[in-house]
């Protein structure tokens, strides 16, 4: 369904407004109110954010794009193809863990992280396999399961061992790429979500989405779906011919995962859409059982291009949206498609700071965390 017609030129009309106010939309009473973490792309900055816009607190990191809040104060984030770091309140590193990490990660419940590893071409990991590429090497996409008590492995799961799995649901490997000259190098899969399922009604019914499983989503092949954690099987996929370089599916829980309050939508798979290829973004909940489109947010004309993006579901029903793209925007919108939060950040991401896209303020990703969780971290002795 979609909300009304996207205008982009709006966005760049308010851009010097935009530097001294952040906030274009802001309706209290129909909020889920709290505040945002996010990192602007490839920067070294994570801002915290209350929902008028005032930055409450900032890390100063590697250059990363995702990182996540921990109860304690804590930061845990991506230093994009390197590693992974947890940090103080104060910026102070913590633990490191050497990997080619990109794009996402999880905290699970035994403390143990899952991460997404293979980089990217700025430092990728290369292999050679003519039935996934015959035309020169591919850029691998794993997830590893790390102890950062001890920093061992304790599970590995490879994209590349599961290529049958994924010619079921309509995925055609090798894969031919879309460019006049074959590069000598390819982004076969470009993995970008990694989601360990939480325990749902959903999973305890079906147990292709039992509490343990992994999340997983290749953006180049257009493909959702789920790995069962104990026997490494693809058990449930979607997405060709219906997906178009999407990233972020999220398995929305019945309840939110810090309040305990029921989600609207449990036990579907929540999906931000690009839309590369029909040039319009979109964001879909699935049913994963009927594998059919039950809601979605669109705008005639929106269409963000790139490869960033998320949604998450809130309490009272809400989606708080990230945009992707260069805009750098974060939006809330309501069941019905209303806005009723719309941030446009001034800050500049990683590739303006270095000069190769000056007016650039992409944030990958975006996290709404409840007022009481960061009231609860701000008044701590430690912060």
């Amino acid at each position: 369904m979609g909300y009304g017609e996207f205008d982009s030129r709006r966005y760049e009309s308010l851009r010097e407004k935009i530097q001294r106010e952040c906030i274009i939309v802001y309706e209290p009473e129909k909020c889920y109110n709290g505040y945002t973490l996010f990192s602007n792309y490839r920067s070294t900055t994570f801002y915290l954010m209350n929902m008028e816009g005032q930055i409450i607190h900032t890390w100063i990191t590697r250059p990363a794009k995702i990182g996540e809040l921990l109860p304690n104060g804590h930061l845990i984030y991506g230093h994009m193809w390197h590693g992974m770091v947890e940090v103080d309140w104060h910026s102070q590193e913590l633990w490191y863990y050497p990997c080619t990490q990109h794009h996402d990660f999880a905290v699970m419940p035994n403390g143990h992280i899952m991460v997404l590893c293979g980089g990217m071409a700025y430092r990728a990991e290369k292999r050679t396999n003519p039935e996934i590429y015959k035309y020169g090497e591919y850029i691998p996409a794993y997830f590893i399961e790390v102890d950062p008590k001890t920093n061992e492995v304790v599970w590995r799961w490879e994209a590349d061992e599961h290529i049958e799995e994924l010619k079921k649901v309509g995925v055609k490997f090798p894969r031919v790429p879309n460019f006049p000259r074959a590069p000598k190098l390819l982004d076969v899969f470009h993995a970008n979500t990694c989601e360990v399922l939480p325990d749902t009604t959903l999973g305890r019914k079906d147990s292709r989405f039992k509490a343990g499983n992994v999340v997983f989503s290749y953006r180049n092949l257009d493909v959702v779906g789920v790995i069962e954690k104990e026997t490494g099987e693809i058990v449930w996929a979607w997405g060709p011919g219906k997906l178009d370089k999407q990233h972020m599916p999220t398995l929305i829980p019945d309840r939110h995962p810090i309040t305990g309050d029921p989600l609207p939508g449990a036990g579907h798979f929540l999906i931000y859409d690009n839309g590369d290829t029909r040039r319009a973004t979109k964001v879909v909940e699935v049913d994963p059982i009927t594998e059919e489109i039950v809601w979605e947010y669109s705008q005639k004309g929106w269409w963000c291009g790139g490869g960033l993006g998320g949604a998450e579901r809130m309490p009272n029903g809400n989606t708080v949206i990230c945009e992707g793209g260069t805009r750098g925007r974060l939006f809330e919108v309501t069941p019905e498609g209303e806005i009723v939060w719309e941030y446009l950040t001034p800050y500049f991401d990683g590739w303006a700071l270095t000069g190769r896209r000056p007016s650039a303020h992409s944030i990958y990703r975006c996290v709404r965390y409840p007022t009481e969780f960061v009231e609860k971290i701000l008044s701590s002795p430690t912060s």
